[in-house]
């Protein structure tokens, strides 16, 4: 994500893109800005240049291309032709920002395994399943395999853990879900919320080996990487 940001930008790709798909140069410059502000109520503090608003100034030589010359952040001039000209300040996390993963350890495979009944050692079971956008009150169902007493994803289905990130202690809830990128499932998925580690993969081996000693070092951020 953060490469491809480098690479296209951010808002200014966005209101490129806006121009090149038909919006009129005004009404596209007004979407970044004021109609945001509008919409939160907060057109009287930013959104324009005004007097009495709060603005950084964006000098452009072409605003149809969205060609950036000069920034102005805080009345001083931040970036030319690209290039940062600020000095980047260093920031001394305080602990309780940067430890913020809190399990139990070790997670092995077996934490990632969902356990048939036990009845059916063999054979398959049927499983409610998660799906993107699915709003209807019945729960989705697949018929799922299951060897030697664990359910196993089957040819529709991908596998999902929530972690408890909080507590320290080994406190995980896990489920199938159905139409996720499956292509992309040689490496475990993982996002970070404030409390919880969604992770989803093909198999319970990966997801345990995922870096989680090397995460605890992070900053709590919201992330999705694969």
């Amino acid at each position: 994500m953060l490469r491809k940001t480098l690479e296209k930008g951010s808002s200014d790709y966005n209101l490129r893109l806006a121009i090149e798909s038909g919006a009129p140069v005004e009404a596209a410059y007004a979407m970044a800005s004021y109609y945001p502000a509008r919409h939160w109520h907060l057109e009287h503090l930013v959104g324009s240049l005004a007097p009495g608003r709060f603005a950084d100034v964006v000098l452009l030589s072409d605003p149809k291309q969205v060609a950036i010359e000069e920034v102005f952040a805080d009345g001083i001039l931040a970036a030319d032709k690209g290039k940062y000209l600020l000095s980047v300040p260093k920031i001394e996390w305080p602990k309780w920002a940067t430890h913020t993963i809190r399990i139990a350890e070790p997670l092995a495979a077996t934490d990632f395994e969902i356990k048939a009944p036990v009845s059916t050692a063999n054979g398959k079971v049927t499983a409610a399943v998660l799906q993107p956008y699915h709003w209807e009150p019945d729960f989705m169902t697949l018929e799922l395999p299951v060897k030697d007493g664990v359910v196993e994803r089957g040819e529709e289905a991908t596998k999902l853990a929530i972690i408890d990130r909080y507590h320290g202690e080994k406190n995980l809830g896990k489920c199938s879900g159905k139409t996720w990128d499956r292509k992309h499932l040689t490496r475990p998925s993982l996002v970070q919320w404030l409390t919880i580690i969604i992770i989803s993969g093909c198999s319970a081996a990966p997801m345990r080996r995922w870096r989680w000693q090397s995460m605890k070092s992070q900053p709590c951020r919201v992330a999705g990487c694969w």
